[in-house]
């Protein structure tokens, strides 16, 4: 996966990703390399499948000697994602699935078909609900979640996190745009917001707001600290 840088605002650089793809990421998470260098690569040597802790996923972890670019594809049609690894070459490996994998049916390690590099493909037994990745130190770790369990109350337990836009009035970006009688976009979404949330909190959930009264948090915090709430907060739901 290659990026163009298409941007910076503060410590954070925007990046063109694909066609049409675009992300902000700390200027922290960038390294600069001279034009024309390759893909940092590491010798795959284990993959690991098994339960979270929490069991509301399942994760993948990938031995590395160096976590580079990945790319996760899902057919939201067919039962089958693939995670490919660029550069990564396949040393003598073991792929193990933990028993108690329900969501996990298989994997398999092939060559990429373009370039150097492995791709992990990987048999579901159904929908997946959400995916994420992570580095640690040298293991990339792929989480996917499941659908939860048909349930009478659909909203008991489950983890919302709700994301008021706008906020304060340090700039024009913090009023948002108004209706045809000035009433500002940060009012409007606030007001649902807070009412989503007794809504929700009374049908059984947990539910958590970026904001609850009119300040503009992004400025206060940064925008790393936002990121970071809705990471921590490991919602079911974000909106």
């Amino acid at each position: 996966t290659y990026a163009e840088v298409a941007g910076f605002s503060g410590k954070f650089l925007r990046l063109r990703v694909g066609r049409s793809g675009e992300a902000w990421i700390s200027s922290k998470s960038a390294e600069d390399l001279p034009a024309g260098s390759p893909p940092p690569s590491g010798w795959l040597s284990g993959v690991e499948a098994r339960p979270s802790e929490d069991g509301r996923r399942e994760k993948i972890i990938l031995e590395l000697g160096k976590v580079g670019p990945h790319w996760f594809r899902h057919d939201p049609s067919s039962q089958w994602a693939s995670l490919e690894i660029p550069g990564a070459r396949m040393d003598p490996y073991q792929i193990h699935k933990d028993s108690s994998c329900v969501l996990i049916k298989s994997m398999d390690l092939m060559p990429l078909k373009e370039g150097e590099g492995a791709a992990l493909n990987i048999h579901l037994s159904g929908p997946l609900w959400g995916w994420r990745t992570r580095i640690e130190g040298k293991k990339l770790v792929l989480e996917l979640k499941k659908v939860p369990s048909p349930s009478p109350k659909p909203y008991q337990d489950l983890r919302i996190l709700i994301d008021p836009g706008h906020g304060g009035d340090g700039n024009s970006w913090c009023f948002g745009a108004s209706n045809p009688f000035g009433y500002p976009e940060k009012h409007a979404n606030l007001g649902v917001a807070l009412a989503l949330k007794d809504l929700f909190l009374k049908a059984g959930a947990q539910v958590q707001l970026t904001r609850e009264d009119d300040r503009d948090i992004r400025a206060e915090k940064g925008f790393e600290a936002v990121t970071g709430l809705i990471r921590d907060a490991d919602p079911d739901v974000v909106d």
